[in-house]
């Protein structure tokens, strides 16, 4: 039986977009699965999803920059599925614009969400990890923005070179571990983030500002400090990879947890869920 079938996975963000997709790869893979999101609406009709297609599922409502309700959301499922051994942090938002114009509140809450949410994550599960000896693994999801500066998105770039940083060192201190860690890295992807970032923004700001959806302008600079493949060596399986919102495992970030392989850029897809443009590539260009 190939891992994750068997083990019990916890998936933030997972009421939509990259997360669901994650969540319907586990459950193909034969993993049990606690989708975790703040909209409780489409949460419970991703569980649902979920549970049609045979999997086993316990849902939970949670703000991942809550710190005080992880361990209480943790137990829950671990109640309900036995002990979790993987970690898909996954939710993140998007919000302001140019950074003159971030108000300190907006950027702290993009910052709370996408950088707060992953240490909270960990640092809820890397001890169940570690005090059970048995293998785990942890996956944060960053963006491209992680690692070209992209414009006019200055608190959710800076959120998600945060998110490399703390993954890379993560990893670094696990290496000699039973505990894997991996970096999801998302081109643009059809997903429903813009619009609910607008509506949180706009709940978050008080009605105090008009909030516009973001239209990032990115520049590729062949001079841009894109992290290389030594950057990312490592013994276990742990490495950078590519993302799909696909329903399948194959050609998506589960074949990367099982065998060890270099950093993967995006690639396309034309699953509904996912869009995604290959990293450094102009739209039409050759991939393998």
């Amino acid at each position: 039986m190939d891992w994750p079938a068997g083990e019990a996975a916890f998936v933030t963000g997972a009421a939509s977009g990259i997360g669901l997709g994650n969540a319907r790869a586990l459950v193909v893979a034969g993993a049990k699965v606690a989708p975790a999101d703040v909209d409780e609406g489409r949460l419970a009709e991703a569980a649902k999803e979920l549970t049609d297609a045979g999997g086993t599922v316990t849902a939970v409502r949670l703000d991942v920059s809550d710190e005080k309700n992880r361990p209480t959301a943790a137990d829950r499922v671990e109640e309900a599925l036995g002990p979790i051994s993987l970690l898909c942090n996954v939710a993140g938002v998007n919000g302001g614009g140019p950074i003159e114009e971030t108000p300190l509140k907006i950027w702290r809450w993009v910052l709370g969400v996408n950088v707060d949410g992953q240490f909270i994550g960990a640092s809820t599960f890397l001890p169940r990890f570690r005090s059970r000896g048995t293998r785990a693994h942890i996956l944060n999801t960053a963006s491209v923005s992680g690692l070209v500066p992209t414009a006019n998105v200055g608190a959710c770039t800076a959120s998600k070179f945060a998110g490399v940083g703390f993954t890379m060192v993560l990893r670094e201190e696990l290496r000699d571990s039973d505990v894997g860690v991996s970096l999801l890295v998302p081109g643009t992807v059809a997903t429903r983030l813009d619009l609910t970032a607008g509506e949180a923004e706009a709940k978050c700001s008080d009605g105090s500002r008009t909030v516009r959806s973001p239209r990032p302008t990115t520049r590729y600079s062949p001079r841009a400090p894109i992290p290389t493949e030594s950057a990312n060596r490592s013994s276990k399986p742990s490495e950078t990879v590519g993302s799909s919102s696909s329903p399948t495992v194959s050609g998506g970030p589960w074949s990367a947890v099982r065998t060890p392989r270099p950093r993967m850029p995006t690639r396309r897809s034309t699953d509904a869920t996912a869009r995604i443009r290959p990293l450094g590539c102009r739209p039409g260009a050759r991939t393998r």
